[in-house]
């Protein structure tokens, strides 16, 4: 009797350290609602908005590059440019377009860029680079959003791509 009382408590304590185990590794947007630091409360939004593709999780964003990576991070994730639409600072929108393009092989996205002097992202080259076959797959795993890698919208692109991209911006000078 008192060993099955006692495998009885093992059982409860250990059933009680996995419940709490996995109620620390929920971050749900009210989770992340409660952290005071506003970098790290959107960076848990951003990664919130990934892995459950909810777009209303950027719109909570107060840091505006913080918003913008949430968008970017969504349309990269999804193959979704329309996510690009509701980036707001002129290179990052730019360069979703250019990147979303070149990761989807659809040289219409090119369409949406503006040309803007002084910015890499021109519409040409995008033609040139979308239009190459891109053959990586846009596998995506949750690591790539811990730390500060979440604000690094990584788009795919193959290897020839990246050759082109390469040749393109090598003569180009970012601001």
């Amino acid at each position: 009797m008192i060993i099955l009382n006692k495998m009885k408590w093992i059982i409860v304590f250990l059933l009680s350290l996995i419940i709490i185990g996995c109620s620390n590794s929920i971050n749900t947007s009210d989770d992340c609602n409660n952290l005071q630091a506003n970098d790290l409360k959107d960076s848990c939004l951003i990664r919130e908005a990934v892995l459950e593709n909810k777009s209303n999780y950027c719109d909570k964003i107060e840091i505006e590059n913080y918003k913008d990576a949430c968008y970017m991070q969504l349309s990269a994730w999804t193959n979704n440019a329309n996510f690009c639409d509701s980036v707001k600072l002129r290179n990052n929108i730019e360069s979703c377009y250019f990147f979303m393009a070149a990761q989807t092989n659809n040289v219409s996205i090119c369409d949406r860029l503006r040309n803007i002097e002084g910015l890499a992202y021109q519409k040409q080259p995008c033609y040139r680079i979308a239009s190459i076959k891109n053959t990586a797959p846009n596998k995506r795993e949750e690591r790539m959003l811990e730390g500060e890698k979440v604000l690094i919208a990584e788009f795919i692109t193959s290897p020839e791509q990246d050759r082109a991209i390469n040749e393109e911006f090598s003569e180009f000078e970012i601001k």
